[in-house]
């Protein structure tokens, strides 16, 4: 059995453009809600945001539901390439997925 945490990390640099709000940590239904307020205010901002999901290990379906609902408003999805995130936004469809080599 995996250990379960509830607790997902998110910062967000503005010393680029676009903006970078990074997120780590496990999306699921404990952290749901902070997922969906996080994407909520990037979507709101001026600027469309990068949303790197690098440091993801799992992505619920809930989480794949809070991205679709905002993709238009983000700049684009970042996730490992090969992983358990890339491949479940693939098989979605999700529009603005790079896939990139982390090392």
């Amino acid at each position: 059995m995996i250990p379960h945490s509830d607790e997902l990390i998110v910062g967000i640099s503005d010393s680029e453009t676009p903006a970078r709000l990074s997120v780590s940590g496990e999306i699921d239904i404990d952290t749901y809600e902070q997922f969906k307020r996080v994407i909520s205010e990037a979507a709101a901002r001026p600027d469309p945001v990068i949303v790197d999901l690098t440091g993801v290990r799992f992505l619920g379906s809930i989480g794949i539901h809070v991205l679709l609902e905002n993709h238009s408003r983000l700049h684009s999805v970042q996730a490992r390439a090969g992983s358990v995130v890339a491949r479940a936004l693939t098989l979605v469809g999700f529009p603005k997925l790079t896939a990139v080599t982390v090392r």
